[in-house]
């Protein structure tokens, strides 16, 4: 019998979990001198980039099917007058 159907699991939180915990620390730990005067934006910058690439891949597919929607039409038009 085979091993093959066995799964690994870990418990990381990865790289952009660490980036986001270390620039909160930063935030709260610094953030009330002077020497850190970020956003709460770029504190939250590893939350929020990761949808905002799945953002603009989906938005690059849509215009692409768009692309080849309008292409395909136009040919047929110009087919169709012939």
């Amino acid at each position: 019998m085979s091993d093959s159907n066995k799964t690994v699991t870990t418990n990381s939180i990865g790289f952009i979990g660490l980036l986001f915990i270390v620039l909160l620390v930063l935030k709260v730990g610094i953030g009330n001198t002077a020497v850190v005067t970020w956003s709460w934006w770029i504190i939250a910058m590893p939350l929020w980039i990761g949808p905002c690439i799945v953002l603009v891949c989906v938005l690059a597919f849509l215009l692409f099917l768009l692309v080849v929607f309008l292409v395909t039409h136009v040919v047929t038009l110009i087919r169709s007058k012939k």
